[in-house]
This record gives structure tokens, C-alpha cells and sequence, in this order.
């Protein structure tokens, strides 16, 4: 999409030397798969070289000359020529050729003045487990970095494309001390939410999935639960790495999704959303090839284990190996999806759970070396954070553009046999649509997470520091049913936020309250 935007990220990151030695091997895997783009990229390459050559001659040439007149100067009336003073003035006007070099170091910090003491520091990278490939890359150029930004010195180590690493923080308010994220490297940040959309359409380079062919392993089972979307979904492209056909499946356990004791069932707005966000991932599916298999548990009362029943006769008729699902974190569902797990490795089906659903795995965060004081608190969980980094949050992953379908697709059931929109009928026997001013309000799709996540950064923002308690206007984002069903990933979200022209704190520091509602599960279940 941007050949001169990704060569100019790489001199960004890598420097001009490892950029002069490393980028041909970096795009040698484009000469098989997008020849075009390879020879594009190529000629980008010698071009920019062969020029910085010249220019070092021209100004090697220039030093030495303007070093010979200096000599002879001095020696005759130590009097400063003009070229002298113009060297001492101007100094880009003869070490331009070095800017690009002077931003080498791929874990360059930005830490806006005044924000060190407290700032909450991220890094950004693959984390152990996830996807390595196909991940959102950067467009912006190192002109666009924040002017009031300073730069720790180069760390020297060399990254790797794709999968480079970042650091970050986010500001917070300073009464509290409770600062998220500060900006990140915006050379690994696209510059508009339209390239972003132009991504998804398959415009760049992205992850295709293997057609099938006799010798095709056997089939990968890809449980959606909550994640219901094909934007950096970790246990998606996970699955296509394995080169195997792609089964999607949704299990829907009623009895499991209520929990035990006090917890409060899913209401039936939230069955309506679900059942809506399912027929558009159903839909979104079909447009790459493939399609979702919907499938009901039949576990009677609180047994747990009534998915894992689904799951083994699920393995067991398509002969698939391997099961990969995203983490959730209700105390409840974590024991059911560690029963599932436990049980399906005993029976030689490997199970993976990635994490996706928060920007941390609260199952990482410790309060070693912070103590109890203050838990509860946002700082107190920020605090834990920066003293225990744990891995790095990563960058979003961008959508396959096609998934490889089994020969044989398993038996499901209609998404209506689900029961998640069932509305009442009166005596005359017409429906009551009692979802049909919920339907006019809301776009359930993917499509409509990224939509309402625009039009907030763009125009809602810029109130909400402000004035996003009031209840007689609408300044809040809208975007909390797409995070909790998956429609829109929080890291996706953390760095669209980044990226906006207005950053607000208080919108941003609000993921780390949603990420500290879920530790806290863990602490107290």
C-alpha cells in the first residue's frame, strides 16, 4: 500500500547501516509472494543508497576542502573565512545525509516533559505465544514523532521486522499520579484510520490461508467465545500458522456463561447483541471462504465440562489435533476452560489459550515488590505493572484475507436454535420487538466497533476529558458492548488512541481500570 512508507519506517527503526545490510533479506519472502511489491521495494532501496553514496562523497569532498582552506587560513591570518562561519551556523546544511541514522534503537522511549515520575510504561512487541507474523505495521514517518518529545539514547539492539518492539506510556491525570500509556512510536502507528480500513480490505500484504490438498494436516478447531472479530485476533492467526484447515466453532452453554452463586445471567439485550455480533463474524467469515459452525451444550445443571463434551465429539468426527481459543478471565469460565483444557491435552488434542481480552493477563500481574497498600487502586495496579512488566502488550495483528476450509465441514445447529433472540408473542400471536430501537442504534458488526471508535477519536474526544459524565449529552464513546464481545480488541483500541490528533488521559486511562477489574477477579473470585 505505502512501499516508500515501510522502507521509510525501517530506516527509522533499524538506522542506515542496518537497513543498507538487513533490508534485502528483510523482504527476500516478497520475491515469491508479491513480486511486484519485492521489485518496488527493491528499486526504493538502490535508489536511496545510491544516492546517500553521493552525498557522502559530496560532503567528504566538501570537509576536506573546507578543511584545506581552514589550514591555510590559519597559518596566514587566523582569520575565520565565510565557508567557516556557515559550517558553525548551519550544520544540517552538511550532515543532512545523517538525520535518518540518528534514530536508530528500536526501544526508543518518548516521555513527554514533566510525566517521568509517574508514567506507566509498556512495551509494545510479540508477547511469548503469540502470532509472529502479519502484524499492523506503521506508516508514519520519523517526521511525524511529537515535538515535545525526548529520545533516551539508542539502546543498539537490532530489530526485527516484523514483530518489532516499542516502548510506551500513557499520560493519566496528575492529581492521581495515574498515567497509561505516553505516545508511542508513531513510525510503527498508522497515520489514518482509513489505511487502516484499506488493510482490511486486503490492500496490503496480508496472511493467506493454505487451499487444501491431500497431504493438508488435520484440522485446527478455532473456538470464538469472546472474540468475535477477524482484527488481531491472536488465536485466528495462530491457527492459520499451523497450515492446517480452519474449523471456526461457537459453543453456547447457557449454564456455563451464568455461573455459580450470585452472579447475575446474561440479560436478554445482551443475548440480542451476541446473537446479532454472531451473524455479522458468520458473515465476515464467508467473505474470506469460510463459514462459523454454531453448536448448543446439552450439559445438564452447573456441570462443567458441558462444552468440553462438545469439544471431544467436535475432535472426534473431524479428526482435529489441536484447539485454539483466546483466554477469558470470570473465575467461573477460567475453571471451565482449564477442565477443557487438562482434558482434551490427556487425550493427545493439543489446547491453546492466547490472550487477547485485556492489554494485560491478569494472571501475570504480581504485587511483588509494591505490596498490599493501596490495592484496589488504579495507581496501586499501575505501579505493579511498571515494578513487574511481565510480557509486552504487542502489536494489533491485521486480518487473514482468506482461511483454508476442511473437506469435510462438521454438523452444526442454526443460530436461531441458539435461543439468544427470542421475543415474546402476544395473545394475537404477532411479536413483540422489543429490540428494534436497539437495532437502529447500534451497527453490531466489526465493521460498526471500527466505525464508532473513528467517529469518537474524531469528534468525541475532544469533549469527553471534560464533560463525559454528563447525561444530557453524548460524550462517551460507545465502544464498551464491543469490547466485552470481542468486536473490537483493547490493543487495537490502546493504539488508535495513540494515534489520534486529540489523546485524551482520561479515555485511555479508563482500559487500565478495566484491565484492574479483572486482576481483582483473580484476587478475589
Amino acid at each position: 500500500e505505502d512501499p516508500e512508507g515501510y522502507f521509510a519506517m525501517c530506516l527509522s527503526i533499524l538506522g542506515h547501516q542496518e537497513t543498507l545490510s538487513q533490508f534485502a533479506s528483510i523482504i527476500k519472502p516478497l520475491s515469491t509472494a508479491n513480486i511486484h511489491l519485492h521489485s518496488i521495494l527493491t528499486s526504493i532501496y538502490q535508489e536511496y543508497f545510491s544516492k546517500t553514496e553521493d552525498d557522502e562523497m559530496e560532503l567528504a569532498l566538501a570537509l576536506s576542502l573546507l578543511e584545506m582552506k581552514d589550514q591555510q587560513m590559519s597559518a596566514s591570518n587566523n582569520e575565520p573565512t565565510p565557508l567557516q562561519f556557515g559550517v558553525t551556523d548551519c550544520p544540517s546544511c552538511f550532515h543532512q545525509p545523517d538525520v535518518v541514522s540518528n534514530h536508530q534503537g528500536k526501544n526508543c522511549t518518548e516521555v513527554t516533559p514533566g510525566r517521568e515520575a509517574n508514567s506507566y510504561s509498556v512495551q509494545t512487541g510479540t508477547e511469548e505465544g503469540q502470532p509472529h507474523i502479519n502484524q499492523k505495521t506503521g506508516q508514519h514517518k520519523n517526521t511525524h514523532i511529537n515535538s515535545d518529545a525526548k529520545q533516551t539514547p539508542e539502546t543498539g539492539q537490532n530489530p526485527q521486522i516484523p514483530g518489532s518492539s516499542a516502548s510506551f506510556s500513557v499520560p493519566g491525570m496528575s492529581h492521581e499520579g495515574d498515567h497509561i500509556t505516553e505516545d508511542l512510536n508513531t513510525s510503527d502507528k498508522p497515520k489514518r484510520s482509513r489505511n487502516r480500513r484499506q488493510r482490511r480490505k486486503g490492500t496490503r500484504q496480508q496472511l493467506v490461508g493454505l487451499p487444501c490438498s491431500p497431504s493438508t494436516p488435520p484440522p485446527v478447531v478455532l473456538w470464538f467465545r469472546r472474540d468475535l472479530r477477524l482484527c488481531d485476533n491472536p488465536a485466528l492467526i495462530r491457527s492459520l500458522e499451523l497450515g492446517a484447515p480452519v474449523i471456526p466453532v461457537f459453543i453456547w452453554s447457557p449454564k456455563e456463561e451464568e455461573g455459580p452463586g450470585v452472579t447475575v445471567a446474561m440479560g436478554g439485550a445482551s443475548k440480542y447483541w451476541l446473537h446479532q455480533a454472531l451473524s455479522c463474524l458468520c458473515a465476515s467469515l464467508e467473505k474470506i471462504g469460510s463459514h462459523l459452525i454454531f453448536l448448543r451444550a446439552s450439559g445438564e445443571g452447573n456441570e462443567v465440562g458441558s462444552s468440553l463434551q462438545v469439544l471431544k465429539q467436535l475432535v472426534k468426527t473431524t479428526g482435529a489435533q489441536t484447539v485454539m481459543a483466546n483466554a477469558l478471565f470470570e473465575p467461573w469460565l477460567k475453571e471451565r476452560d482449564d477442565v477443557a483444557v487438562a482434558a482434551l491435552q490427556k487425550g493427545g488434542v493439543e489446547c491453546r489459550m492466547l490472550q487477547s481480552y485485556c492489554l494485560r493477563d491478569p494472571y501475570s500481574v504480581s504485587t511483588e515488590g509494591v505490596g498490599l497498600r493501596g490495592i484496589g487502586s488504579v495507581s496501586h495496579f499501575m505501579s505493579c505493572c511498571r515494578q513487574n512488566p511481565g510480557s509486552p502488550i504487542g502489536v494489533p495483528l491485521d486480518p487473514p484475507v482468506s482461511l483454508p476450509t476442511p473437506a469435510h465441514w462438521p454438523q452444526g445447529v442454526p443460530l436461531d436454535a441458539l435461543g439468544l433472540a427470542r421475543m415474546p408473542r402476544r395473545k394475537d400471536g404477532t411479536t413483540v420487538d422489543w429490540a428494534a430501537n436497539i437495532r437502529k442504534a447500534w451497527d453490531f458488526s466489526e465493521n460498526g466497533a471500527h466505525a464508532r471508535l473513528d467517529a469518537f477519536l474524531n469528534d468525541g474526544v475532544y469533549r469527553y476529558e471534560q464533560e463525559s459524565g454528563r447525561a444530557d449529552a453524548s460524550n462517551t464513546s460507545g465502544l464498551s458492548p464491543y469490547l466485552h464481545f470481542g468486536q473490537l480488541s483493547p490493543r487495537w483500541l490502546l493504539w488508535d488512541a495513540k494515534g489520534a490528533c486529540c489523546r485524551s488521559p482520561k479515555f485511555q486511562r479508563k482500559l487500565a481500570w478495566r484491565d484492574l477489574a479483572y486482576w481483582q477477579l483473580t484476587l478475589f473470585p
